[in-house]
């Protein structure tokens, strides 16, 4: 990154380095170098429990499809969990919701959420590292991976995005299932 400030240039440079942050600056006639050393976590070190999403939306099985829908528009989500008991028993993602339910032209109010929702639900104890999380949703294909606690509990849950964000050194392990067709 070049900036300009008082007639003097001001480069950053960023390297990534473990669990450490310095600034140092270094200076010249008409340069100001400013070494910026960012925190960069390791794959294996981070939990899912750090990064998950606690603001997950839930239905249950007999909620109509046009209620799913008013949910993820209302909140922004991409994908919605099933919950029975307390516990997470499927997934309902926009694309479910393309596929399974407005493309077969039946009207969203007549169709209930156990009729459309994904299932078996794959998820991921709390307590695992990211690059777990990362290579079951590879293994899988999905893009959002419910967090469970030891009881089965949902308590989170963690998209793609949120792990290449956590984690940059797992982009290209994302990027593999999400970009192939």
């Amino acid at each position: 990154m070049i900036a300009l400030k008082k007639n003097k240039i001001i480069v950053i440079l960023k390297f990534y380095i473990s669990r450490s942050e310095i600034n140092k600056k270094l200076f010249n006639d008409n340069c100001i170098f400013i070494v910026v050393k960012v925190k960069f976590e390791m794959a294996s070190n981070v939990l899912v429990k750090e990064i998950m999403s606690k603001d997950v939306k839930t239905v249950n099985n007999n909620t109509t499809m046009k209620e799913v829908v008013a949910l993820m528009t209302k909140y922004d989500k991409d994908a919605i969990l099933v919950e029975q008991s307390g516990k997470p028993t499927g997934i309902i993602t926009v694309k479910d919701v393309l596929v399974r339910a407005v493309e077969h032209g039946v009207p969203l109010n007549t169709i209930i959420a156990r009729m459309v929702y994904t299932n078996p639900l794959v998820v991921i104890d709390a307590e695992a590292t990211v690059e777990e999380a990362a290579n079951l949703m590879k293994h899988w294909k999905i893009k959002h991976l419910p967090i469970v606690d030891k009881n089965g509990a949902l308590v989170g849950m963690v998209n793609d995005r949120d792990i290449v964000y956590a984690v940059p050194s797992l982009m290209s392990t994302m990027e593999e299932f999400c970009r192939a067709k």
